[in-house]
């Protein structure tokens, strides 16, 4: 649909606004357009209008994305330029639009939800570890390897007694 060189995926993040998604997400409504180029409604860089200008799909068709009034994306169609979507097809996008984002938000609340049960598990363990061992060191290393397992990243922890302080990175020995 775009020149080589040029595509538009699902790492793909398009400046706020920004052609006829933009338009659709700010108007929460189908935004369709013959010609993205020629339309005086869009706004592009540069960029972009260097890249829709040796493309033959300019024809382009924007949906907003929302859940409850929330916005999570835009769904675009590409076409020929000069073709013009029959009211039959903005209906048949605009209801997968509604389905996409619904599993959209589905799909991050199951990730969020997998988050919290995570750190629940992390939590636990370390009560668990609190509850058997009173000794600074064992315990400072298990908060670093909890905030490691938290986080995905190394973690240091600061502690231990007035007259001991102690660091101690996960995965490290105290």
């Amino acid at each position: 649909a775009f020149p080589a060189g040029h595509s538009v995926g699902r790492d793909t993040t398009l400046p706020r606004g920004t052609g006829a998604a933009g338009l659709a997400v700010k108007e929460r409504a189908a935004i369709a357009t013959p010609d993205a180029l020629g339309d005086p409604r869009f706004v592009m860089s540069p960029g972009w209008q260097a890249a829709l200008r040796p493309s033959a799909y300019r024809a382009m068709l924007a949906v907003p994305l929302l859940v409850q009034e929330r916005v999570v994306g835009a769904l675009i169609l590409g076409d020929r330029t000069g073709s013009v979507f029959a009211r039959e097809k903005v209906e048949l996008v605009e209801a997968f639009a509604d389905y996409a984002a619904v599993a959209l938000d589905n799909a991050d609340l199951y990730e969020e939800a997998r988050g919290q049960r995570r750190a629940a598990e992390v939590f636990t363990d370390l009560v668990a570890t609190l509850n058997i061992s009173l000794e600074t060191g064992a315990v400072l290393q298990r908060v670093a390897e909890g905030a490691r397992h938290l986080e995905g990243e190394g973690a240091l922890v600061l502690g231990g007694q007035q007259d001991e302080p102690s660091a101690v990175g996960a995965g490290e020995q105290p």
